[in-house]
């Protein structure tokens, strides 16, 4: 499953951004960007790549962000996912300090 609402919420407030500015920023409404923060919508992938550019990092950063497995998947998936979200949370800090 992709979770993209907590991950773009994540990087927004990471970014200090409100939804307003955000949502200015890649050409939406703020009300749309909460509706995908709370998972009521899904972005498109031009809208994903402007999200990227808008905090400045790789789309790669934001998929492999976004992947979650349920509690009830495979152990080793849900540490192989574990271990790849802390590669990007590394790589991100590396890119924006």
């Amino acid at each position: 499953m992709i979770n993209w609402g907590i991950t773009i919420k994540k990087y927004r407030e990471k970014m200090k951004l409100t939804q307003v500015e955000l949502a200015k920023r890649v050409h939406i409404t703020s009300t749309y960007l909460s509706a995908i923060e709370h998972n009521r919508k899904e972005p498109s992938f031009s809208l994903i790549r402007d999200v990227s550019r808008a905090f400045r990092i790789p789309q790669e950063i934001l998929y492999w962000d976004a992947v979650t497995f349920p509690e009830s998947s495979n152990k080793d998936h849900q540490k192989a996912i574990s271990l790849a979200k802390s590669l990007v949370e590394s790589v991100y800090n590396q890119v924006n300090p």
